[in-house]
């Protein structure tokens, strides 16, 4: 009789710390598309910039997304330029409040735009014939199940000039450059107040 009570309450406590085990889901974004805001692009006057598409590829649920970039000019398209360009950004995005975000669900995507400086008639005379090159950099903070994100986003416009199969590169050709381009854990945000 005792080994038979010893046994019931074996199994009833083992049965009354069962955990139910729920699926964890580590959310990825992807950037869809970059584009710019108006035809032609830029304008004398208004900010340099490009909006950026992106997207929950994951069949998890995105929270507190938020997007923050900016679009640098820069003399070419170079290690030390994108470096100086990345840089920049950061410390931009260090003397930022960190914001609020929103939640993006599977397979939904929203875009944000990565501002600049004003163009002047110079700015649009070196991008469009190649002296300068501009580069948007930017992170796409969020948080999932398993914890906190950041897509950081680094490209360059392409300066218009011709290729080895003789075609020309057209003037508003996006390209990724060769670093930044990637998910690292935790935010990379400003002062918390």
């Amino acid at each position: 009789m005792l080994l038979i009570s010893i046994t019931v309450a074996g199994i009833t406590a083992y049965r009354g710390t069962q955990v139910e085990y729920v699926q964890v889901e580590r959310v990825h974004i992807s950037i869809i598309k970059s584009e710019f805001p108006s035809n032609p692009w830029p304008l004398v006057g208004e900010k340099l910039g490009v909006n950026i598409y992106f997207k929950n590829i994951s069949n998890g649920m995105a929270y507190d997304v938020l997007f923050k970039g900016y679009s640098f000019l820069k003399p070419d398209y170079s290690p030390y330029s994108e470096k100086e360009a990345i840089e920049e950004f950061e410390k931009w995005l260090r003397a930022l409040p960190v914001g609020e975000g929103s939640s993006l669900a599977k397979d939904t995507y929203i875009w944000a735009s990565a501002g600049g400086a004003i163009v002047t008639p110079e700015d649009l005379n070196n991008l469009s014939t190649g002296r300068k090159v501009m580069y948007v950099v930017g992170v796409v903070r969020f948080r999932d199940d398993v914890g906190k994100h950041t897509l950081r986003i680094c490209q360059y416009l392409q300066p218009p000039e011709p290729t080895r199969s003789g075609a020309t590169i057209e003037f508003g050709t996006m390209a990724q450059c060769s670093r930044y381009n990637d998910e690292v854990d935790g935010w990379l945000t400003g002062p918390t107040s």
